[in-house]
C-alpha cells in the first residue's frame, strides 16, 4: 500500500513539472525550447525505467536525487541571488541543468554507464541551451551539473552491486576461522584392525623344547 501511494505522488509530481515545462517551452526559440523538455524528459525516463524493473528502491532513490538537487539548488538561488545574462534574479546554479544532471547521474550510478552515458549527454545539451538562450552563464551551468551529479552520488545506489551480494554465500569460507569440531569420526580416520600374523615355525619348535 506505501508502495502503491509513493509511486502515485512521485508520477503526479513528474506530471505536474511535464506540465509546467511543455507551457514554458512555446514561448521560446526550437534549443531553448529543446532544452526545457529534456530536463524534464530525463527524470521520467529514469522514472520509467525504474517502474520498468520493478525496482521500488530505485524509484525512492530517485525521488530523493531530485528533491535534495533541487533543494540546493534554490537554496544557492537564493543566497547568491546573482544576475542573468538578460537581467533577472537567480541565475546561480541553473536549475534546468541540476535536474537534468540529478537524472542522468541518478541512471548511472543505479544501471551503469549504458544508461547514464547518453543521459549525461542529453542533460549536456540541456546546459549549453541555457547559455544559448542567455539564461545562465557557463559558471551557472557548471554549478548546476555539479549539485545534480553530488545528489546523485549520495542518494543513489548501484543495483549491480545488491544483486552480486545476493548471489554471495551466507557463510562464506574464512581460512583464519578454525574448523568446528565435530563428535562424528572420518571411517577413512579409523584404524583397521592388523591381521593376524603367523607364528613362524622355528618359534613353535623353540616353545616345545622349553615346556620339555
Amino acid at each position: 500500500m506505501y508502495t502503491l501511494k509513493f509511486r502515485s505522488i512521485l508520477f503526479g509530481t513528474l506530471l505536474a513539472f511535464i506540465t509546467q515545462s511543455s507551457i514554458y517551452a512555446k514561448k521560446h526559440s526550437s534549443i531553448e525550447r529543446a532544452g526545457d523538455v529534456i530536463q524534464i524528459t530525463i527524470p521520467v525516463t529514469a522514472l520509467l525505467i525504474a517502474f520498468g524493473k520493478d525496482d521500488t528502491q530505485g524509484m525512492k532513490e530517485l525521488f530523493y536525487t531530485v528533491a535534495a538537487s533541487t533543494a540546493a539548488t534554490w537554496a544557492l538561488k537564493f543566497a547568491v541571488n546573482s544576475k542573468r545574462p538578460k537581467g533577472g534574479k537567480y541565475s546561480f546554479p541553473s536549475g534546468h541543468t541540476s535536474l537534468a544532471f540529478s537524472g542522468a547521474s541518478f541512471l548511472g550510478m543505479r544501471y551503469g554507464m549504458a544508461y547514464g552515458a547518453p543521459a549525461v549527454g542529453s542533460a549536456s545539451f540541456v546546459g549549453y541551451s541555457r547559455v544559448y538562450a542567455k539564461r545562465h552563464y557557463w559558471s551557472d551551468i557548471l554549478g548546476g551539473a555539479l549539485i545534480g551529479g553530488l545528489s546523485g552520488f549520495f542518494f543513489t545506489t548501484s543495483q549491480a552491486e545488491k544483486t552480486s551480494l545476493k548471489h554471495q554465500p551466507s557463510d562464506p569460507y574464512d581460512p583464519a576461522k578454525p574448523p568446528e569440531k565435530t563428535n562424528e569420526i572420518d571411517k577413512k580416520d579409523t584404524l583397521e584392525p592388523l591381521p593376524d600374523v603367523p607364528q613362524s615355525r622355528n618359534s613353535n619348535e623353540i616353545r616345545q623344547n622349553q615346556k620339555s
